[in-house]
């Protein structure tokens, strides 16, 4: 989720936050909701209060990975200046994280699909942060995803090959300090509770997916 009301500062390992939400009835409709502007995500989506927990000290003791929660944290010195110049991203920090994720996951090959940048002075909805907790992925469309990048790449896969899809964050400019990331921990997110979007901005029409609402969070 990218954004981040605090509410209560007391203790920075855990603040009392507001954030946007799925509308718990789409949970039982057949149909999805469609989100592509301010407004239609004003009309799906609902303020839920929630604690953030601080993942630093679980991630130093060990208690953090990526295949029991879902995330992970590592250490990034990014050489790219200026974000905004897309060649400079590319020829820079793309490889940063091709090299990063090796390391992390133990993979062989990694493949970029691209890169998004979100800033405090968006030009329009889809330039800016998301503002309500959603999945980037389909988890009914990862294979089919898998294969488009595969032949956009020109790579034939091999019978034996077992892939994941990872997203990176980086912040830039400065510190991300009033909208920072978060992430629900896998470990507590039932697969029940997650269900299908569709992502309607600048034209398209992408099943994504995104949680509804629960205390256990």
């Amino acid at each position: 989720m990218d954004d981040v009301t605090v509410l209560s500062q007391k203790n920075f390992d855990v603040v009392d936050a507001s954030v946007r939400y799925i509308n718990a009835e789409w949970r039982d409709k057949d149909e999805s909701p469609r989100i592509g502007s301010r407004e239609t995500r004003r009309a799906n989506t609902s303020f839920q209060q929630i604690k953030v927990h601080n993942a630093r000290p679980r991630f130093e003791a060990g208690k953090i990975n990526l295949d029991s929660n879902g995330f992970t944290l590592s250490s990034n010195r990014a050489m790219v200046t200026d974000y905004r110049d897309d060649d400079e991203v590319r020829q820079k920090y793309h490889p940063q994280m091709i090299n990063l994720i090796k390391k992390e996951t133990g993979a062989d090959h990694v493949f970029v699909r691209g890169h998004l940048i979100r800033t405090e002075k968006p030009i329009d909805f889809n330039d800016g942060y998301a503002r309500f907790v959603h999945c980037d992925y389909n988890m009914t469309r990862i294979r089919d995803m898998a294969h488009d990048l595969f032949a956009e790449q020109g790579v034939t896969p091999k019978e034996n090959w077992k892939y994941a899809w990872y997203n990176t964050w980086q912040p830039f400019d400065n510190p991300a300090f009033h909208n920072p990331l978060t992430c629900i921990d896998w470990e507590s997110l039932p697969e029940g509770d997650v269900i299908d979007y569709y992502y309607t901005g600048r034209g398209n029409d992408s099943k994504v997916a995104a949680p509804v609402y629960n205390p256990d969070h």
